[in-house]
């Protein structure tokens, strides 16, 4: 602003002490290119005000109007720093790239087929799973996608958890995938997450969409309480 307002008002003092319409053209000229060659914030029209502002302040300082002539020198300097200060925020964004564009939905893995595989069948079941039983089994599950498994019964202490088979609170893999099991048979199931925990996954341990592999053994079991 300093400079600009000491540039400006030399070339009025070179145009009052030596005359000469060429040499104040010569002053204005560089100012010119210079606006120019950096002009992106509606460059045409900032050079167009600061030259038609110096332009005035020329006018008014040959009439004696110095008050003038400093109100015009001021009004381009308004334009310069408003025209520094665009082009500051314009570098800033030139550095930090590009607007990030739309975020690339994950893809979903495709559920896979629900499966029941009997690892193990007793010789005798004298009573089978069904809707209502109240079942205590042993279970071991993995993530299909990494083979990682993320949760057993046996952390718990070995003990083995306890469940109303159609419950609410297991999930449909389970409700389907032990039906008809013996006491004491073991089952793998391949259970879809959408038989599972959904798109919502469960926790840090069970990622949204997950397929999930259960191995699990059947107990005990005892018949649902409205048989009791």
């Amino acid at each position: 602003t300093v400079g600009l307002r000491w540039t400006a008002g030399a070339a009025i003092m070179a145009r009052a002490r030596h005359g000469g319409a060429g040499r104040m053209a010569a002053l204005f000229a560089p100012l010119w290119i210079v606006l120019a060659a950096g002009a992106e914030f509606d460059g045409d029209r900032a050079v167009w005000k600061v030259q038609h502002a110096l332009g005035s302040a020329q006018l008014s300082e040959k009439k004696g109007e110095f008050e003038t002539a400093v109100a015009k020198i001021e009004e381009a300097e308004a334009v310069m720093a408003e025209w520094k200060a665009h082009i500051r925020e314009e570098a800033k964004r030139t550095a930090a790239g590009p607007p990030a564009g739309p975020q690339e939905p994950e893809s979903v893995p495709d559920p896979v087929d629900f499966f029941v595989n009997r690892t193990h069948v007793p010789d005798k079941c004298p009573v089978e799973a069904k809707e209502g039983s109240v079942l205590k089994i042993h279970w071991v599950g993995k993530l299909m996608a990494t083979d990682k498994v993320f949760g057993s019964s046996f952390h718990t202490g070995s003990m083995p958890q306890r469940l109303v088979l159609g419950g609410k609170d297991v999930i449909e893999g389970w409700n389907k995938g032990l039906l008809g099991m013996c006491t004491g048979e073991r089952r793998r199931l391949f259970v879809p997450w959408t038989m599972a925990f959904g798109a919502a996954g469960q926790g840090a341990k069970v990622p949204p969409h997950s397929n999930l592999r259960y191995d699990i053994e059947l107990v005990e079991q005892a018949p649902p309480k409205d048989e009791v």
